[in-house]
């Protein structure tokens, strides 16, 4: 679960006074997808804090497409200005678990 305090709309910051939570359902180098019950717009840009493999990273990820299921927000956001580090974590953890699912598929 990761909590959003900062939301940009128009080029407008707003700090949120109770700060609502989302979370990762898959993770990309350019992005993420993410399920809240937050209604989130496309062209919005989340700030938030993220930790991958114990190293906490201060991200912005912009809305770039959204869908509603009943309650349930579940949006695509795209990475702005990724630390360097965060882009190696990634890579490494996509080839280490491609490189697993291989190894279990052809046994």
């Amino acid at each position: 679960k990761i909590n959003c305090y900062h939301l940009f709309e128009n080029e407008k910051r707003y700090d949120l006074k109770s700060p609502f939570a989302f979370v990762v359902k898959d993770l990309s180098i350019g992005g993420m997808g993410i399920l809240t019950h937050y209604p989130l717009k496309v062209g919005q840009v989340l700030s938030f804090h993220y930790t991958f493999y114990h190293m906490p990273y201060q991200l912005m990820g912009k809305v770039v497409w959204v869908r509603y299921l009943g309650g349930t927000c579940k949006a695509g956001l795209e990475f702005i200005a990724t630390p360097n580090n965060l882009i190696l974590e990634i890579k490494a953890f996509l080839k280490n678990t491609t490189s697993e699912l291989e190894e279990n598929w052809s046994k």
